[in-house]
């Protein structure tokens, strides 16, 4: 599995020795060996059993002439989970004052049997970069290497429009990482430390603690924008030029975890997704260098022989000699391919066995839970289902809260505020639209958000039928706020999403229903089942 490709180019006198400084040091940290600077810029190999438990390394030097390039390829097992291999892949290449470096980590497994997930995390050797840049006096990033520095927007309705010069231009090949402020002007991700961990792959935009909201929208539009504490994914121009990008709520973003490290890893995961393979394209290849290197020994050694005997003569067995080497290296690489192929076909039929078990095992326990814990109503009372199933008219919304606080009395709590809202609004007449709303949230609603997050759960809805949250000008207005918090076992409870009904104001037709997810409970908690609560808009 490919986990992190990263391209950079350096300039200045510096450079390459800087470049060269940083491989060595990281080199020398994996092997548990202090190897020279020169030993690691010629063609060898090492095998280290210091440090960690095995360790392989293979230089490949091409030199003598520009670009010298240089390739190294550091294979070791994992500390923390047997069967596990990593494989790093570094290359330079120096022509004059300008070094182009590469550096690719992938893991191997044994089967598909090793299943412990990989964490998104920066090689270390990029901080060996940045610490060895800093130490010289000439060598730096090239001009237009993003994450260099951090930007900010905000202070001026122009630093949007230079902001969206920059989304919307052709050429740009890496995404933009928008990180805005909660209301309390806190950020939920460092942006400093996110910008670290995505140097070379992401420019990360920090939106100004005091921004004005409005200013944003009228000139990147909501598409583009952050508020409220979200992270937007701002991806690369597709080939028709139009700009997609994710949008991340707050509560999204809590999710991925409580510490700043777990946070900064899932927003590197989702960059790698999408710089990986065009990173992996620009990568110095191993193999490259060591053809290069042969190119370059047979040139040499023509021109010697031509040196001494003024004749091709020697030539033929000199090329003998290097065409028996290359075919050999060419029947190894085709053994290794050929052993690749077939632990891919095997690992491919072990998944998809593996996939449907999995999917049977879903299914079943899925029935488990409801027949226990979710599926048990109270014993001996029927007489609410059974009188909503045989009634002709529609439930009215009390009655839809009830029979759901009863089918699933582990699953969701219906607060009074819920029930009156629901009496004022008895004229609503699509009762077994809004039941069967109800049912899907107290059901695959909670299933998806359990497994993956709102994304995930939003899907269980149309458009039309869900919202996650409020615009950022009704979140931020206090009478706005104060009617959408609701108070549940001593605590006052903001509650943002809802399920929606219609959208006209004739209370027959349309209605909302506003909720929170309780992750650490594991429960809904519905707090409002009436009309739609006011909006700064109307």
């Amino acid at each position: 599995m490919l986990v992190y490709a990263n391209a950079l180019q350096l300039v200045g006198r510096e450079a390459f020795n800087a470049t060269a400084r940083a491989i060595h040091g990281w080199l020398n940290d994996q092997l548990g060996q202090r190897y020279p600077l020169a030993e690691i810029l010629r063609s060898g190999q090492w095998k280290s059993e210091a440090g960690r438990k095995s360790a392989w390394l293979q230089v490949y030097a091409a030199t003598g002439e520009d670009p010298e390039m240089y390739a190294w390829r550091l294979r070791h097992v994992d500390d923390g989970v047997s069967g596990r291999q990593w494989l790093v892949e570094i290359g330079v290449k120096q022509e004059r004052d300008v070094v182009d470096f590469s550096c690719t980590v992938q893991t191997e497994e044994m089967s598909v049997l090793i299943t412990q997930p990989v964490l998104a995390t920066r090689p270390r050797l990029i901080r060996y970069l940045l610490d060895n840049l800093e130490r010289s006096t000439d060598a730096k990033f090239a001009i237009g290497t993003p994450g260099v520095v951090l930007k900010s927007v905000g202070d001026s309705p122009d630093s949007y429009r230079g902001l969206l010069g920059d989304i919307e231009r052709p050429e740009r090949d890496y995404p933009i990482v928008l990180v805005s402020p909660d209301r309390d002007g806190m950020y939920l991700i460092g942006p400093s430390h996110l910008q670290e961990a995505l140097l070379g792959l992401a420019q990360v935009v920090q939106v100004d603690a005091r921004f004005n909201s409005w200013d944003m929208e009228e000139v990147l539009g909501r598409q583009l924008s952050a508020w409220g504490g979200a992270v937007n994914l701002i991806r690369t121009p597709g080939r028709d030029g139009f700009v997609r990008s994710t949008f991340f709520v707050s509560h999204e973003v809590e999710e991925w975890g409580a510490t700043q490290g777990e946070r900064v890893a899932a927003v590197l995961a989702r960059v790698t997704h999408t710089t990986n393979v065009p990173r992996l394209r620009k990568r110095i290849r191993p193999d490259g260098v060591a053809r290069l290197a042969i190119v370059r020994r047979m040139a040499q050694q023509r021109k010697e022989l031509l040196g001494r005997t003024g004749s091709d003569q020697g030539m033929l067995e000199l090329y003998k000699d290097e065409l028996e080497e290359m075919t050999e290296q060419n029947q190894q690489l085709r053994s290794e391919c050929d052993d690749k192929e077939l632990t891919s076909r095997q690992l491919q039929e072990d998944k998809d066995r593996l996939d449907q078990e999995l999917r049977e095992e879903r299914y079943k326990n899925r029935q488990l839970m409801y027949r226990s814990s979710e599926g048990t109503a109270p014993s001996g009372d029927y007489s609410l289902f059974l009188d909503l199933a045989s009634r002709a008219d529609q439930p009215s919304p009390k009655e839809c809260l009830q029979a759901i606080q009863q089918a699933y009395p582990k699953r969701v709590t219906v607060l009074d505020s819920a029930y009156d809202s629901a009496d004022e609004h008895a004229r609503f007449d699509a009762g077994r639209r809004l039941l069967r709303l109800l049912k899907t949230l107290c059901t695959d609603y909670i299933e998806q958000i359990e497994a993956g997050g709102d994304n995930a759960a939003r899907k269980c809805f149309t458009v039309d039928e869900y919202a996650a949250t409020e615009s950022e000008s009704t979140q931020a207005n206090t009478d706005m706020r104060r009617k959408r918090t609701f108070k549940h076992d001593g605590n006052q409870l903001e509650m943002y999403r809802h399920l929606k009904v219609g959208k006209a104001d004739d209370e027959r037709k349309s209605i909302r229903v506003y909720f929170e997810w309780l992750s650490n409970e594991k429960k809904v908690v519905i707090g409002h089942c009436g009309g739609h609560l006011p909006i700064i808009s109307h």
